[in-house]
């Protein structure tokens, strides 16, 4: 069943009240400025809110409830006696495999929620009990007896958590502006954060647009000493690896992934409350569906379509619902959506964020809040199996730099007609070192306008140690998944009540994928040759073997036309925060008027981040 949804039937439901799962605190004891932290996040979970106080700590949460949604899930929660408290956001998929084993070793429970699970897993294993956790989460445990505040945070990073830890004062929260709200973190730009923004779009993965928030990094956990007022650990418990297979058999891979891949979509169909899927009509959504559709009958769908034919793939998603007979929605993107959006994106991405398909994600979770609350996505296939173009552009360029005269070549092509592509291959051979020439194939970075950090690229030489192919999975799995992709639907999903899962990012399945050859995912001409395979029997070969299309907007024609007056606004009358050359950006401006130019990337990041910088900083 097929139903195009009306703006008249979405946009009145955007002034209620929409809420998802929330979590803050600080080391001092302050009810009414806890209350007002954890208020600016309302969106997050409207059904309960929970807080509590001593001499030595505050902290709260915000919660929509997925799991025992009774009372007794409420948080802040604690253990029997009383001495350990948790505040937790995200779910634990395998929680029941978990709580019964530590029946077994004698524990109690209260309750039929993950975040109990959570605790006595703590008390029984300590800071190790992060091994044995499978899901997506972000939480606090107090450990009242140790003085400690352990704070902790998913493998890939789907779930966000800022912390700032200067001057005595201690303060964490799911979001940025909490942190702002607290009275102790400065409201000062960080320069090279800023930087690796208008490079990629978003900022650092252990950084943020203010300059003493921070990020924890995914995989990663952190004890903070009461007493001492410092942190004392902070540390991986899980990292990224690619360890190759000895032996290779084609036929028993597939069949592994479709395994896990189902079994990781089993486990998180779990819940109390209706699940849905986005379904963009590609590849990863489409198997996704088709998985999902095994478990359950009228399974409710989601897609966004564009007024532009070419960024519209929407005619898959209704091939793809038809086959499996799911409920499907839709609604068309234009760029009206973007006016009125754009308020809401720059509340609730308080850090600037300019991924182009930001909006429409916030309009995809906001239809499907009408009726579901808990959505799947196919987020992380193509990071794990080798869906962009890119991995192929790395490996050539890789080959081709080893051909005597072809850096001078390009250089010569280049000053003859100035190309967005010749442009970026001449950087990558003006330094062609891997660490700076992977990132600089897909960053928004024009050396015309911007100068160039060469500190954020020096800070991705970690990524690249494996002198293949898989150090670009590396950077994308380390980086643009958890800074980009997962926040803007972390965000997106949130903002409305929608509880997003990603079943590709189950860390059994990453490490199994990060086992593949090199070779098997990327086959000749074809990209994500592996997933393919398995997905063939299960969904059409004509959504299997399509032209892959990204999910975006076509703003290249908005600052062309719809939007050329908002947008020129927005970038020349700006005043608030001086960080580009507007002479510069003017010159950019008329080439893309002219057409002789892209610089879409350009002009968006400096709309978002000057709206930004007015909303929370001025």
């Amino acid at each position: 069943m097929f139903r195009e949804i009306k703006r008249k039937d979405l946009y009145p439901w955007m002034k209620q009240s929409s809420f998802m799962c929330g979590i803050c605190g600080f080391n001092w004891k302050g009810e009414k400025k806890l209350k007002a932290i954890a208020d600016l996040m309302n969106h997050r979970g409207p059904e309960q809110e929970g807080y509590y106080t001593d001499a030595n700590v505050s902290i709260g949460h915000k919660r929509l409830s997925i799991i025992d949604v009774s009372k007794k899930g409420k948080q802040p929660m604690v253990n029997e006696t009383g001495d350990v408290l948790i505040t937790f956001n995200g779910e634990i998929y395998d929680y029941n495999v978990l709580r019964k084993e530590l029946v077994g070793k004698g524990h109690k429970f209260t309750s039929k929620t993950d975040t109990e699970v959570i605790i006595h897993a703590y008390e029984e294993y300590g800071h190790k009990c992060l091994e044995r956790l499978n899901g997506q989460f972000a939480f606090c445990i107090y450990d009242k007896k140790k003085g400690e505040l352990f704070l902790a945070r998913d493998r890939l990073g789907i779930r966000p958590l800022y912390y700032y830890a200067e001057k005595n004062s201690f303060v964490f929260a799911s979001e940025l502006k909490c942190l702002l709200e607290s009275g102790v973190v400065p409201k000062e730009i960080d320069k090279y954060s800023l930087n690796h923004y208008l490079m990629f779009g978003y900022s650092p993965r252990n950084k943020s647009i203010v300059k003493s928030a921070k990020k924890l990094d995914p995989g990663n956990y952190l004890v903070y000493n009461i007493e001492k007022k410092k942190i004392v650990t902070l540390e991986p418990y899980w990292k990224i690896k690619f360890n190759t297979i000895k032996s290779y058999n084609e036929k028993k891979i597939i069949r592994t992934i479709r395994e896990k891949l189902e079994e990781s979509v089993r486990l998180r169909m779990v819940a109390d409350r209706p699940v849905g899927a986005f379904l963009s009509g590609g590849l990863d959504s489409s198997l996704i569906v088709a998985l999902m559709s095994k478990h359950t009958k009228n399974l409710e769908t989601f897609s966004i379509g564009f007024t532009y034919e070419e960024f519209d793939e929407s005619h898959y998603a209704e091939l793809v619902a038809k086959k499996f007979g799911t409920k499907h929605h839709q609604m068309k993107f234009t760029s009206k959506d973007i006016q009125k959006l754009l308020p809401e994106l720059i509340y609730y991405y308080d850090e600037p964020f300019a991924d182009p398909s930001a909006i429409p994600t916030l309009l995809l979770a906001m239809v499907a809040k009408k009726y579901v609350t808990v959505s799947l996505s196919g987020t992380g296939g193509d990071e794990l199996f080798a869906g962009y173009k890119r991995y192929q552009h790395y490996a050539m360029l890789r080959n081709v730099l080893k051909v005597p005269f072809i850096k001078e070549f390009t250089s010569f092509a280049s000053s003859i007609g100035r190309t967005e592509m010749l442009d970026k291959v001449r950087m990558v051979f003006e330094e062609p070192k891997d660490y700076m020439m992977y990132p600089k194939l897909f960053s928004y970075f024009d050396k015309y306008c911007l100068s160039l950090d060469t500190r954020v690229f020096n800070d991705f030489k970690k990524h690249f140690s494996n002198n293949n192919v898989n150090d670009a999975f590396c950077f994308d799995q380390s980086e643009y998944l958890p800074n980009d992709l997962l926040y803007k639907e972390d965000i997106a999903c949130m903002a409305h009540s929608l509880e997003g899962r990603f079943p590709f990012l189950d860390h059994n399945l990453v490490e199994f994928a990060n086992s593949l050859p090199i070779k098997a995912k990327m086959r000749g001409k074809t990209v994500k040759y592996l997933l393919k395979k398995a997905a063939e029997g299960i969904l059409p070969n004509e959504v299997i073997y399509r032209t892959k299309q990204s999910f975006s907007v076509p703003f290249n024609h908005y600052f062309r036309k719809e939007l050329k007056d908002f947008a020129y606004d927005i970038i020349f009358n700006f005043e608030g925060y001086d960080y580009y050359d507007k002479i510069k950006v003017k010159k950019c401006w008329t080439a893309h008027q002219k057409n002789e130019r892209d610089y879409t990337h350009l002009f968006l990041t400096l709309i978002v981040f000057n709206l930004w910088y007015g909303k929370w900083m001025a």
